[in-house]
């Protein structure tokens, strides 16, 4: 597959546009907000805001865009989406996939708890045997969760891939001088991409801050923040 990183930088930031004008992602330079570090941030991303036909589409299309170069044309892809908004996101990924760039993906996710009627068992979607498996979610996922999915796609007999989610904020984790996706591909062999990432939102603000509500004072206050703890 070719890739396109101007393509996939415009899509990017046409996701974080949208993520702003939703509320998405929101801006506040003063207060900021407190994230699991205990760090103050400027901006704060929340997923669950992309709801609707239109978020969910261009939030998948960032996905799409981020994944397509990293695709092996000889090996099928799945997109494997853990419980469960990754559920919701593998669907829509491999549609994005197919319309923009007719990649026929397969999909899957799993019950958290097995079912004891019907077809039974714990799998949805796509089967994973032979195909190389890219996981889906809002944000780097750690400790149980990720290991139960990684362990449970290779033994299905799938190979884990790649991880995508939606924002990296390409900052240092709590501890050391890695970010999360560094951390994560150090402890699972397993590298992380991102349907967008902070210099993104940056972008965004230098190009169309000053329409934007607090664009012009987040600016400088998320520009600071990346000089602290920035990677």
């Amino acid at each position: 597959f070719a890739q396109d990183p101007t393509g996939e930088r415009q899509t990017a930031r046409e996701f974080v546009r949208h993520a702003i004008a939703i509320g998405a992602i929101l801006l506040d330079p003063e207060s900021g907000f407190t994230l699991n570090s205990g760090r103050k941030s400027p901006y704060f991303f929340k997923a669950d805001l992309f709801n609707t036909g239109q978020s969910m589409g261009l939030l998948a299309d960032a996905y799409a865009a981020v994944l397509y170069p990293h695709l092996d044309v000889g090996v099928r892809t799945v997109v494997y989406g853990p419980p469960y908004k990754g559920t919701l996101l593998a669907p829509a990924i491999v549609a994005a996939l197919w319309n923009e760039y007719g990649v026929d993906a397969g999909f899957a996710s799993s019950r958290k708890e097995a079912k004891d009627h019907g077809d039974g068992g714990v799998m949805l979607g796509h089967e994973l045997a032979g195909a190389a498996v890219h996981f889906a979610d809002d944000v780097i996922s750690s400790g149980k969760s990720i290991e139960e999915a990684i362990a449970l796609v290779r033994s299905r007999g799938g190979q884990p891939s790649g991880c995508i989610i939606a924002l990296d904020r390409q900052e240092r984790a709590r501890e050391g001088s890695l970010s999360g996706s560094a951390m994560f591909l150090q402890k699972y062999g397993i590298p992380v991409r991102s349907a967008a990432t902070r210099d993104d939102v940056i972008a965004v603000l230098e190009e169309d801050g000053s329409a934007i509500p607090l664009g012009p004072a987040t600016l400088p206050a998320i520009l600071a923040y990346r000089d602290q703890y920035g990677v």
